[in-house]
């Protein structure tokens, strides 16, 4: 394959490289300096890692309880059912859920919520001179994390 080929659908859009098209993608997309984009990055960055850990708890909670049988392929099914079932519950779900036993552990995780406030605000607000997270916003006072 020709470096050609490899960029046929960058060039029938003007691009000849990569590095042109993530460039020009930018410019179209957001009037974001470099270190705005880098705290939004770090927002859902943060965000994500809590709800992958999330997505865990509620797995190998249920794993061991489910029933396994010797036939291996409808227990695939059930475990692909399991995880399915997870993917598909909302990161408020887990925490509206998970909640009543994550208030008492011994980590400070008070800030949960408001980080998902935090992550929707990023997601939806075009402006983010308007973004607070602790009565600060976390695009002009980097202390807003601490």
């Amino acid at each position: 394959m020709t470096n050609r080929d490899k960029n046929q659908y960058l060039n029938l859009v003007g691009f000849d490289t990569p590095k042109q098209a993530y460039q020009k993608i930018k410019e179209w997309t957001s009037d974001l300096t470099d270190d705005d984009h880098f705290v939004r990055s770090v927002i859902f960055g943060i965000h994500a890692g809590i709800e992958i850990l999330f997505r865990q708890i509620f797995y190998h909670y249920f794993k061991p309880i489910v029933f396994e049988t010797s036939k291996e392929v409808e227990d695939k099914i059930v475990f692909s059912d399991l995880e399915k079932m997870i993917d598909d519950l909302s990161f408020a779900q887990m925490c509206k859920i998970l909640w009543p036993i994550l208030k008492n552990w011994p980590y400070d995780i008070s800030s949960i919520k408001e980080l998902y406030n935090l992550r929707n605000q990023v997601a939806h607000q075009n402006n983010i001179e308007k973004i607070n997270y602790k009565g600060r916003n976390p695009f002009r006072e980097a202390e807003s994390f601490a």
